[in-house]
């Protein structure tokens, strides 16, 4: 086995509590990179919420977004790949939840679109920097196929919103959490490894050469399936039990001490 791929989670992995990149993990994804090693970064959120990162590392690398829904080069824009929502899943689950009053996001051209604005979509804007489009009820009848769609609850309301929400399309979308409070959902067989593996397979790259790193439910794909999984610290139970390393949390520089043993081991500085 030679790591020959890295693939990274944002939140709660790459980045601190405060969304920044330490400079300790900022220098460990340079060394990897300049040792010939492809690094990608694999996350939930929208396209330029991710780029801004590969832009302050200085990289040119894939971005995995949506939960796996799409692969975009971070300077290139191109699409490596992408596989979005049906379009008439989508209006349906956004009929229901605007029936049932959840808060409901879909996420399409790197813009994400709400019924309209509330609490939710306010604070989502301030983590994410990412800005709402308000729809109202035209919501319902959206024409382009959403990447992702995303539900956000109170934490006392969240399972049940879970419970009936899988309950009734689990046939249709596969669902994931990145956040306690988020339920996220895509179109079936989309999760993280499968658009690493899309990369990989582009690079001739073997699954047992590519490492993973995440902390929560929706890195489960490509920590159990990647050559090396490694979860964070700060992982939860689910995700600590099936990786083969468990390094430092995401405020103890966890992804540099997970990259620089490959480097030491590879002898690649």
């Amino acid at each position: 086995m030679s790591i020959k791929l890295i693939a990274v989670d944002m939140d709660g992995t790459l980045l601190d509590d405060d969304k920044n990149i330490s400079v300790r993990n900022k220098q460990a994804v340079q060394k990897a990179v300049k040792a010939g090693i492809v690094v990608m970064f694999a996350s939930g959120r929208v396209f330029a919420g991710v780029k801004r990162y590969a832009d302050y590392l200085d990289l040119d690398v894939p971005l995995v977004i949506y939960n796996g829904a799409a692969v975009i080069g971070s300077r290139s824009k191109k699409v490596l790949y992408e596989k979005p929502i049906e379009i008439k899943t989508a209006q349906s689950i956004i009929r229901y939840c605007g029936q049932k009053g959840y808060h409901i996001q879909t996420y399409a051209d790197d813009r994400f679109q709400v019924f309209s604005h509330n609490d939710f979509s306010e604070n989502y804007q301030k983590v994410f920097g990412v800005e709402e489009e308000i729809l109202g009820d035209s919501m319902c009848n959206i024409t382009t196929p959403p990447c992702k769609m995303l539900v956000i609850a109170k934490s006392k309301d969240f399972q049940a919103v879970r419970n009936d929400l899988e309950c009734k399309f689990s046939q249709q979308v596969d669902f994931s959490s990145s956040m306690p409070d988020y339920l996220e959902m895509v179109e079936p067989g989309v999760n993280k490894w499968s658009a690493v593996r899309s990369v990989g397979d582009m690079y001739g790259i073997k699954p047992m050469d590519i490492m993973c790193i995440g902390d929560n439910n929706n890195d489960y794909s490509m920590i159990k399936n990647a050559g090396i999984g490694v979860a964070m610290g700060n992982s939860n139970e689910c995700i600590l039990k099936i990786a083969k390393v468990v390094t430092a949390t995401n405020t103890e520089d966890g992804v540099a001490a997970a990259i620089e043993k490959v480097l030491v081991q590879q002898n690649l500085i």
